[in-house]
């Protein structure tokens, strides 16, 4: 390659770099302000099923709520992990869902055939961000699976039959009545006796 050849690619080259230079530049700064400008993620996750506590049966209610903005319009993966001793489940309650509009919903599902053991449940929500995830909430809590504990019989309430203060001194006064008559009865009937036999 000749001199003038070589000073012709140079020169080239330095054009363009000055051309494509700056439309890259402009174009990574607007990556970055779009990036930057995105909306927060607004969304929280109200547990309230599983509790810490022992369970006597082999399944579990999953059951949440969740709260955000409404002008909340990012792509959310809410997601379940239980982990125990024996066995894993997991499962997914909303998949890349955009929930614009939207500013609370409630999500219940029965997880079945779960062993005894003790078990940690990681409810997670997730949004999607410039091709990275990124943790919005998430609820732990440990609960435990004996199906051996019987379920506790209620005690049964005493019933204690007792008569009303009326009706118990409407029963007196109804024998102390009959034991009148009686005595008056007996005295009468002595009196005629007595008379009788004076004639």
């Amino acid at each position: 390659m000749s001199k003038s050849s070589l000073r012709k690619f140079f020169v080239l080259l330095i054009i363009l770099m000055f051309v494509i230079l700056p439309s890259f530049s402009s174009l990574t700064l607007s990556d970055v302000k779009a990036v930057r400008d995105f909306p927060p993620a607004s969304l929280k996750l109200q547990l309230t099923s599983p509790i810490n506590k022992t369970y006597n049966q082999n399944s579990i209610l999953i059951n949440f709520s969740f709260q955000k903005e409404p002008d909340d319009w990012n792509h959310y993966l809410i997601e379940y992990v239980i982990e125990g001793e024996k066995t894993d489940y997991t499962g997914t309650f909303v998949w890349m869902q955009q929930l614009t509009g939207i500013s609370q919903k409630n999500f219940s599902k029965t997880i079945t055939g779960i062993p005894d053991g003790t078990y940690l449940l990681t409810l997670s929500a997730r949004w999607m961000g410039t091709l990275i995830w990124y943790h919005a909430d998430k609820k732990t809590v440990t609960f435990t699976i004996d199906t051996k504990i019987s379920t506790p019989s209620p005690t049964p309430t005493p019933t204690i039959s007792s008569t009303p203060h009326n009706q118990q001194a409407l029963s007196t006064e109804a024998i102390l009545g009959i034991v009148i008559i009686v005595a008056v009865l007996a005295v009468g009937l002595g009196l005629l006796f007595y008379l009788i036999k004076r004639k």
